[in-house]
């Protein structure tokens, strides 16, 4: 969901594929946005923002922008995007990294600054994901996100910082769009622990399969995260 100034509201219906328009009072305006492959349709919708008075919602193609009256305008980076959009902060203007571990080098994961205008892409800091989402099973490895207990990036943006952080301590870094570190802040709290069989219940819940269930859950920390 996200809210415009005048109090507008704009709802992602996952299960009807729809995008609507509500005002403040909560009275159905419009829907827009559907699920599909046309023109103003969009497929595997995530983010939705507001950027200068449009919608910019991020789907597997790009970014395809809406005005505030659900009436499509455009897509940017259908062929041009090479990293994941996460964060639209201005027109054809976003941050980018992973939401897991997979692929990464290493554990290792970035946070890239993106501009699709400029074709600039800026390294703004890096983190460790090896616990990330990761399922592994012998050699088999699956893209598991456990929310919980998968460490999972977590940032916002606002007025040219980047607020972020991974969920497995209680601590946020701030940078600027040029990578530089302006401050964090953090507390010190004891983790909570959890067993394996609290994995393994939840684990059956996500339809794993059964004989990947046990060592699926030997992968995975046995302790909660701190924030989502």
């Amino acid at each position: 969901m996200t809210v415009d100034q005048d109090g507008r509201l704009y709802v992602f219906d996952p299960k009807n594929g729809q995008n609507y328009i509500l005002d403040k009072n909560g009275v159905f305006i419009k829907a827009f946005g559907r699920s599909g492959q046309g023109p103003g349709e969009l497929i595997g919708q995530e983010r939705t923002h507001l950027i200068d008075g449009r919608l910019a919602i991020i789907d597997r193609t790009g970014i395809r922008y809406f005005s505030r009256d659900g009436e499509y305008l455009k897509t940017s980076g259908r062929e041009k995007i090479r990293r994941p959009p996460q964060i639209v902060i201005g027109e054809d203007e976003f941050i980018s990294f992973p939401m897991t571990a997979i692929g990464s080098q290493e554990g290792r994961s970035e946070i890239y600054y993106c501009n699709l205008d400029t074709e600039v892409e800026r390294k703004i800091g890096e983190f460790s994901l090896t616990q990330a989402g990761i399922g592994k099973a012998g050699e088999t490895v699956m893209d598991v996100i456990a929310v919980g207990f998968s460490p999972l990036l977590t940032a916002g943006y606002e007025r040219g910082r980047l607020y972020w952080g991974v969920s497995h301590s209680y601590e946020i870094r701030i940078s600027d769009l040029e990578g530089r570190t302006l401050g964090g802040f953090s507390i010190d709290r004891k983790t909570k622990r959890v067993s394996h069989s609290f994995k393994r219940k939840y684990l059956k819940a996500m339809n794993i399969p059964p004989e990947m269930v046990a060592p699926i859950t030997e992968s995975f920390p046995n302790k909660l995260t701190h924030f989502h």
